[in-house]
């Protein structure tokens, strides 16, 4: 299984952990499929939250943001 490499993501003691990325929409749907694969590896009943600190969005605007990426990373799970 291959690993998701690239800026934001640094190795940790589950394999991989996501760093804090800036600005911007954050990492794409592909980046957070892998992210949740190797989640539900470690435990399929964890919890996933969305922390939205970005200030080009609203707080509602960028919850829906992330929310749409994640729900599309579960699906292609």
């Amino acid at each position: 299984m291959s690993r998701p490499s690239g800026p934001g993501l640094q190795q940790g003691r589950l394999g991989f952990e996501a760093g804090h990325e800036v600005g911007g929409e954050g990492n794409d749907v592909a980046y957070w499929t892998e992210v949740l694969r190797a989640l539900a590896e470690v435990d399929p009943d964890m919890a996933v939250n969305i922390e939205h600190e970005d200030a080009a969005y609203s707080q509602t605007e960028g919850l829906a943001l992330a929310a749409k990426s994640l729900h599309g990373a579960a699906a292609a799970l």
